[in-house]
């Protein structure tokens, strides 16, 4: 059994609200992560990163927090924009059967 993945889509957005094409966003937890499988090992949850299309679009995949040990882990998202900007938050990734919308994340304060 393979440890559930949340789909993320949808149009990431400049500050001023303009579709952000080529910029990339970096995920990793706030803590080293362990999710089982369902069988026999856990699995460290590690470091990923995805790049929006000319369009702004973003289509990935995360392992949901509700999933992992320690319980309240959180991701920490960094978005690099095309001029080197960053921008960081903090997401809780819930699971979902369906895709959800990069917009619909839960941002941790």
């Amino acid at each position: 059994m393979a440890v559930s993945r949340v789909h993320v889509t949808g149009t990431l957005l400049s500050p001023d609200g303009l579709p952000l094409a080529g910029a990339s966003l970096t995920f990793s937890l706030s803590a080293t992560s362990l999710a089982t499988d369902g069988a026999a090992k856990p699995l460290v949850v590690g470091t990923s990163r995805t790049v929006s299309d000319a369009n702004g679009a973003v289509d990935f995949y995360l392992v949901p927090n509700q999933g992992l040990l320690p319980e309240d882990s959180f991701y920490i998202v960094t978005i690099t924009m095309p001029d080197k900007r960053e921008v960081t938050e903090r997401w809780y990734v819930a699971s979902s059967p369906s895709p959800v919308d990069i917009g619909a994340i839960s941002r941790v304060p």
